[in-house]
């Protein structure tokens, strides 16, 4: 079963399979990959059938386009639930940027506005103010927003003042200068999008905001507009979540300058197997996580628990076909063909199956493998434990 599973998350080779089998070592052979394979082939027939297909009489390119079909109507039903035919561009983008902020009540840190006033006066972005036909950084303070400023600052500046930035950050940093605050999803300043490249999506790991350019969003896909911004919001949990473990083994100014200007890579490391670190990272936040009940007994960290995908199911009960596909896929010879809705909407812009990728359910079925391991309480230990004793990073 380990081969299977192996080709599914394109990890096949001896070194998964050690992992699996050290895995299952490690809990006494439960056959836990056995068990996880068996579900997926229940769960891959189930939504077969619910596409009309037959299982175990479908070629990958039928399953292909008739996920893309499926797509394409669960995408028209989003758009008519979210905005009427009579809005015009800036009514769908307004109630876009709304819907959005509905989704999501998460607090990550970012810099305190007095923090900002003061590393702009004393490295003021000569770059920006030049091409914005300001004198002093005083204008810019009135002119724009904190956060967005430091976000084109550090797209647009010279190398050499983003360098004299981070030393100043590294170097003058304390606890008061970071603050907790709601990600917040808003419009990029047109003026500042004028000077820089075309981008949908912009944010700082700094800041507690995300920049949307309304003239990008895809309103013929608003489903891969909505996973685009929703998977950008989950890279900042994930930022916030690996600052909230480093808080757990180091002082708040040693964590921050590991977090910010890393020199170390993380690997985790499960019955002696290195596995990815967003895997274990979301195992800590997950509530009814063993890992997260005993971070809880070691420190007042708290990490975040966010799952976009069931974050717009729970929101568009209309798309109930897409329920359980997360960590989803159907396997024939050497192709593997993605049940999971934010690949699906991905790959409709790639309509030929020879270009499709699966990285969100590998990602989601890595998650789903390390987190039943870890629901053991041995190799649970063993992870904490290395949380304990500082092991959780190694040098790149």
């Amino acid at each position: 079963m380990s081969h299977l599973l192996g080709r599914l998350l394109n990890s096949n080779g001896v070194f998964f399979d050690r992992l699996i089998d050290d895995l299952e070592k490690a809990i006494n052979n439960q056959c836990i990959d056995v068990d996880l394979v068996g579900k997926t082939l229940t769960s891959v027939n189930h939504k077969l059938r619910q596409l009309r297909l037959e299982p175990g009489n479908t070629l990958p390119e039928e399953l292909y386009q008739a996920l893309l079909a499926r797509f394409v109507i669960d995408n028209q039903v989003v758009s008519h639930q979210l905005f009427s035919s009579q809005m015009s561009q800036q009514q769908k983008t307004d109630k876009l940027i709304e819907f959005i902020n509905q989704l999501i009540e998460i607090e990550v840190l970012s810099l305190s506005e007095h923090f900002l006033i003061n590393l702009f006066i004393s490295n003021p972005p000569k770059q920006l103010l030049k091409m914005l036909d300001l004198k002093h950084p005083d204008q810019l303070l009135k002119e724009y927003s904190f956060e967005q400023i430091i976000i084109f600052c550090f797209e647009l500046e010279s190398k050499a003042w983003q360098d004299r930035t981070k030393e100043y950050l590294l170097t003058k940093l304390k606890r008061g200068y970071l603050e907790y605050k709601p990600i917040k999803i808003e419009l990029a300043d047109d003026d500042l999008l004028d000077l820089a490249t075309e981008k949908l999506i912009r944010q700082n790991q700094l800041t507690n905001s995300i920049l949307i350019d309304s003239k990008l969003i895809d309103f013929d896909n608003i489903l891969l507009t909505l996973v685009n911004i929703l998977t950008e919001i989950e890279r900042k949990v994930d930022q916030q979540n690996s600052f909230n473990l480093l808080r757990v083994v180091g002082s708040f100014e040693d964590s921050f300058k590991r977090w910010y200007q890393p020199k170390e890579q993380f690997v985790w490391s499960v019955a002696g197997n290195p596995v990815p670190w967003r895997s274990i990272n979301r195992t800590f936040a997950s509530q009814d996580s063993l890992l997260n009940r005993a971070l809880s007994s070691i420190s007042d960290q708290k990490m975040i628990d966010f799952d976009p995908y069931q974050t717009l199911l729970a929101k568009l009960p209309q798309l109930a076909f897409w329920q359980d596909t997360a960590d989803l896929a159907y396997s024939y010879q050497s192709t593997v063909i993605s049940f999971n809705l934010f690949d699906v909407s991905r790959n409709y812009q790639r309509p030929a199956l020879s270009l499709s990728q699966n990285d969100y359910f590998e990602a989601k079925l890595w998650q789903s493998l390390i987190g039943q391991y870890l629901a053991n309480q041995v190799l649970a230990d063993r992870v904490v434990n290395q949380l304990k004793t500082k092991l959780l990073a190694k040098k790149a």
